[in-house]
């Protein structure tokens, strides 16, 4: 099976969140099942560079359209492992992709129009034939309606168009002139059945263009498929999801614990560990050897403590008032309690508000606050950590519970979305105790939250019986990309023979 991925990030070429590496860790277990596995994204001027090996061009003369005008276009190529990568180069007047980001243009929608369409463009001008073409959220969304659109009655071949939503609160807004430059009539999409806002009915919704013309939608975990469909959680794309759920599937994301996530042989730490010794006892012995190590690197002191760890993007959807209010009580249980997490521009009253607290607690000496993307010091704290604590409002898949786990640390956890799907509380009784591996809070309430981590740390200091059993029962779950790969293989081939024949759409 030909499997083409087209996304805005791609581990290690690009990467803002877990989406990069998400693809990354899909794409790679895709490929080791025998398929031929391809990846189409943009070329941006901030991709790491250093990661590609013989970078080629592939089309030196591609041209594509944004309005009435058509513009030069290169296609340069590699292989990541056994991985297919295009990486395509717009020589377009307002530079798209050469902005010293990511995202975060103020025309971001008009950007990935463009770049869906000149990946669309290209697959067509080369003929070449995808079983699968997989997009990514709403920034790769509108390939769907322009492949169905354009590009099957101008007789381009492909089995099926699947769609991952990551996170449907982005959606990808956009102007009827917008839509309408990339060479669809924006003006016919505009209805409910197919893009029309469903807020604004004046405008089209990119993500919504995805959903209604993808053969078959897939969620990063099965509980988020569930909860997308209902209003609190569906960001007013709850209505179509919940008339098309005969398309919709979750799969829960892997992780890479081959080499990115394997605590066996990660670099990053003092003092690597192996998660398959007979005694977690051990386990437990070399976490906190790298804490010492860590503490003597962040100047902290009471390594004895129970140290709980925040490690997010520090965004309303993680509840950064929660995790304030959980450091003043950390603070006050005589734990330690470090949080790395970067904010992003818009919210500067979040960036004042942990460093006023990394201020008012720093000469105890059991708190450090780090408001940035630090790799290394993620992956160390993982390894040091008695718990970690997430408190998201809603949380598509989760994986940072996943990773926590794994290293040995316990999860401490809003059940919600892809955390109910992976962190099972430890006093579960409907549940065998050796699959319970963390803590869970069902409401925000702040008493209940604080209940949860009161039993998380009486568990860390009194019950070391109950703690070895988590541990053992955390590290050892099977979460690499062999299960979710065979299921998206499954919907695969589920679309390809529900699907209709090609046939020309309006």
């Amino acid at each position: 099976m030909h499997i083409i991925h087209i996304s805005s990030e791609f581990s290690p070429i690009v990467r803002v969140g877990g989406l990069g590496d998400v693809i990354h860790g899909l794409a790679q277990e895709q490929a080791a099942m025998g398929n031929f596995v391809s990846v189409v994204l943009p070329k941006y001027d901030v991709s790491k560079f250093s990661a590609i090996k013989d970078l080629q061009i592939d089309t030196l003369d591609l041209w594509s359209f944004d309005g009435h005008t058509s513009y030069h276009n290169t296609i340069w190529s590699t292989c990541i492992g056994k991985i297919k990568v295009y990486l395509i180069e717009m020589h377009h007047p307002q530079y798209y992709f050469n902005r010293g980001c990511v995202y975060g243009s103020r025309d971001d929608v008009e950007r990935f129009l463009y770049f869906c369409r000149t990946a669309s463009e290209f697959l067509h001008i080369k003929k070449i034939h995808a079983d699968i073409i997989h997009i990514h959220d709403w920034l790769t969304s509108p390939v769907a309606p322009i492949m169905k659109c354009i590009y099957q009655n101008l007789g381009f071949q492909y089995g099926a168009i699947a769609l991952t939503i990551h996170n449907i609160k982005y959606q990808g807004q956009c102007s009827i002139h917008n839509f309408t430059r990339i060479g669809l009539k924006g003006e016919d999409f505009r209805v409910e059945d197919r893009m029309q806002d469903p807020v604004d009915p004046n405008i089209l919704n990119l993500l919504k263009g995805g959903i209604t013309y993808s053969d078959i939608i897939t969620t990063v975990s099965p509980t988020y498929a569930k909860e997308i469909m209902k209003p609190e959680f569906g960001f007013h794309l709850h209505h179509t999801l919940f008339h098309l759920q005969h398309k919709v599937k979750g799969i829960l994301n892997g992780i890479d614990t081959e080499t990115t996530w394997n605590p066996e042989h990660d670099a990053h730490l003092s003092c690597p560990f192996s998660i398959a010794v007979r005694s977690t006892k051990t386990v437990l012995e070399k976490k906190r050897e790298n804490r010492v190590a860590l503490y003597k690197q962040l100047n902290l002191q009471n390594s004895c403590a129970p140290l709980i760890i925040c490690i997010s993007r520090l965004v309303p959807q993680k509840n950064p008032h929660l995790i304030e209010k959980t450091i003043h009580y950390t603070m006050q249980q005589n734990c330690c309690f470090i949080l790395l997490g970067k904010v992003p521009h818009a919210y500067p009253e979040i960036h004042k508000t942990f460093t006023k607290i990394f201020q008012q607690y720093k000469s105890t000496g059991n708190i450090y606050i780090k408001l940035d993307y630090d790799e290394a010091l993620s992956h160390q704290l993982f390894a040091s950590a008695s718990a970690i604590f997430i408190p998201s409002i809603f949380e598509p898949c989760g994986l940072t519970a996943m990773i926590s786990a794994h290293y040995g640390t316990l999860p401490i956890v809003h059940g919600t979305g892809g955390l109910q799907d992976t962190v099972i509380d430890a006093d579960n009784t409907s549940v065998p105790e050796p699959q319970r591996n963390g803590f869970c809070f069902s409401s925000l309430d702040e008493e209940e939250v604080q209940k949860t981590i009161q039993r998380a740390i009486c568990c860390i200091k009194q019950n070391p019986r109950l703690r070895l059993s988590l541990l053992k029962s955390g590290m050892q779950r099977k979460i690499d990309w062999q299960g979710p790969a065979k299921q998206y293989q499954n919907v695969y081939e589920q679309a390809i023979a529900s699907k209709s024949p090609n046939k020309k759409v309006i």
